[in-house]
């Protein structure tokens, strides 16, 4: 094992996948797909059996390379998926 993969490792195992995948969902509301890109796909690669990161990674792609604000605007489904995180995150808080 070389250095560089030890440090890659240990990147690794600190992430959390929920907190990328919330970072993510920010930076995709405030007109950020490039970046929340990158945490979105994080958040997957760490838990690739989760549907909420799947959508959004797809979302976050789709976003990123249409680079359009208005048509995102215009979009009916993002509503739908802002809804659908805030059911998570209350499905989530309940079982707490």
């Amino acid at each position: 094992m070389n250095i560089v993969s030890a440090k890659q490792t240990g990147v690794a195992a600190e992430l959390n996948p929920m907190t990328e995948f919330r970072e993510g969902v920010e930076l995709l509301k405030n007109e950020y797909p490039q970046k929340a890109l990158a945490k979105l796909r994080r958040a997957y690669e760490c838990d690739k059996h989760n549907p909420y990161f799947m959508s959004f990674l797809g979302l976050s792609i789709a976003r990123a390379q249409h680079g359009s604000t208005a048509k995102a605007k215009r979009d009916p489904v993002l509503p739908e998926s802002w809804r659908s995180v805030r059911r998570f995150r209350d499905a989530r808080e309940s079982l707490r």
